[in-house]
């Protein structure tokens, strides 16, 4: 579907008041910064997995002597 820049000017549009932007700005903001942070470590974490778990699989890199502890899965 398209519109046209004059379609476009035609649009009547709601806009909230400054306090109102002001609020939501200043309570997103904080959860935006917040998701932009881990997505940023999700990053980071898929790719010291990309680049290691080839290396535990090959046995490059040894782990059994190492004292993990390790969480028992819920179901």
């Amino acid at each position: 579907m398209f519109i046209s820049l004059g379609d476009a000017r035609g649009c009547k549009i709601l806009c909230p008041y400054d306090k109102l932007m002001a609020d939501f700005t200043r309570f997103a903001g904080d959860a935006l910064r917040e998701a932009s942070v881990l997505e940023e470590r999700n990053t980071i974490l898929r790719t010291t997995r990309d680049l290691l778990l080839p290396k535990l699989i090959s046995g490059e890199i040894n782990v059994s002597e190492l004292d993990i502890a390790v969480q028992e899965a819920t179901a």
